[in-house]
């Protein structure tokens, strides 16, 4: 993979390598019903208050949820 020249980040995040979404939720019912469809599709998932985070990053771990 390539990194995209206009991306910056983490050092080895999976943004930089167009591995990686952030979405956003604008409440916890939506958030909810998002965790569903996002957890038959990732297995890599980060929950925070305000965006899911998604990658597809094969060399890390995978089945996490954080």
């Amino acid at each position: 993979w390539n990194r995209h020249p206009d991306v910056q980040g983490e050092e080895n995040s999976a943004h930089l390598y167009s591995m990686a979404a952030d979405i956003y939720c604008a409440d916890s019912h939506l958030r909810y019903r998002l965790l569903n469809i996002l957890l038959k599709n990732f297995k890599r998932i980060g929950v925070y208050e305000h965006f899911f985070h998604v990658d597809i990053d094969p060399v890390k771990p995978q089945e996490v949820l954080w």
